[in-house]
């Protein structure tokens, strides 16, 4: 179910496309014009709103979701894994950003799954809870895979979390993203 959240808009998906431009562009100014980005939406169900598209392009533009239900982590993180399985590991290293306004009582099967089948390409797995939901789930599912769980209680925090992730990025990175 999507909750809202206080953010710098009146609309917290306004405030996510305006953090992933921010991320985008932070990218780009930091020359990593080579990077490749994947974004899967999901609610219910998951869908892949674009795979590797160059980060030149405007992936914010990618992020219409017209369905609104329950929140599953489980189909979303297996899509990732199959998103994930079509990279070219020899160009590029993996970053997974999972990211959530709703809580979920699934997903550690799949996120168990997603780190033992790519823990030899040292993915960098984090997990992002913004508003007041998800915080518990997502902590959980970082720690299974290794990774890592920041919270962003409004756009201004999720921008904030993105410019701190970009520039932890320090290699070319496929990134698999979510609303």
């Amino acid at each position: 179910m999507r909750r809202g959240f206080l953010g710098n808009t009146a609309d917290p998906w306004k405030d996510l496309c305006l953090a992933v431009k921010q991320l985008q562009n932070a990218r780009l100014h930091g020359d990593y014009h080579s990077d490749v980005v994947s974004v899967i939406i999901y609610h219910h169900k998951a869908r892949i709103a674009c795979e590797q598209r160059s980060i030149i392009h405007d992936v914010a533009q990618v992020l219409h979701n017209d369905e609104w239900g329950g929140t599953y982590f489980g189909p979303a993180i297996t899509m990732a894994s199959e998103v994930i399985s079509r990279t070219d590991f020899n160009q590029y290293r993996v970053a997974f950003l999972m990211m959530s306004d709703g809580e979920s009582d699934d997903g550690e099967e799949a996120m168990t799954l997603l780190h033992s089948r790519f823990e030899e390409h040292s993915p960098v797995i984090i997990t992002i809870g913004f508003g007041k939901f998800a915080m518990i789930k997502l902590q959980q599912l970082a720690a299974l895979a290794g990774g890592t769980f920041h919270r962003s209680v409004d756009g201004v925090a999720l921008a904030n979390t993105f410019r701190e992730i970009a520039s932890s990025l320090s290699t070319r990175v496929a990134a698999v993203a979510r609303r």
